[in-house]
C-alpha cells in the first residue's frame, strides 16, 4: 500500500460521502480509516500520532497516482519477499526517526511534518 501524507485540510472527495471506521492498531492508539461508502475502498487513514490533522492518502485512489512516487519505505520488515526495494531507496524496518525528517522531506516538508505531529 502506498500512502501520501498530507494535511487533511488539503484532502477532498470528488463524489459521494465517505464513511469513517474506527479500527485498532498495534500502537494502541487506533486509527480511523475513511472508506468509499459504495465500494468500501480505503481512501485515507488518520493515525493516532497526528490524529485528524493528517491524512495518509492511498495514492492509488488519486486521479494521477504517478505524480506521487514513494519517497521513503517504512515497515519493510513485513514486506513480501518477492518485492525488491530500489537500491538507493530510504527504507526503515519500522518507521523513520524525527532526526531523519530533513533528509527525507527537505526543510519545508520536515517543518510541515513537525507541525502536524505537534
Amino acid at each position: 500500500m502506498l500512502n501520501g501524507l498530507v494535511e487533511t485540510s488539503h484532502v477532498g472527495v470528488t463524489a459521494g460521502a465517505p464513511e469513517t471506521i474506527d479500527t485498532p492498531s498495534n500502537s494502541g492508539k487506533g486509527q480511523k480509516i475513511v472508506r468509499c461508502l459504495a465500494c468500501k475502498v480505503a481512501l485515507w487513514s488518520h493515525y493516532g500520532g497526528m490524529g485528524e490533522k493528517a491524512a495518509f492518502v492511498r495514492v492509488g485512489t488519486l486521479e494521477d497516482p504517478d505524480a506521487c512516487p514513494p519517497r521513503v519505505h517504512i515497515f519493510t520488515r513485513s514486506k513480501q519477499p518477492w518485492f525488491d526495494l530500489p537500491k538507493h531507496a530510504a527504507a526503515y524496518e519500522i518507521f523513520y526517526s524525527r532526526d531523519d525528517l530533513d533528509d527525507l522531506f527537505g526543510a519545508e516538508g520536515a517543518a510541515r511534518w513537525r507541525a502536524l505531529r505537534g
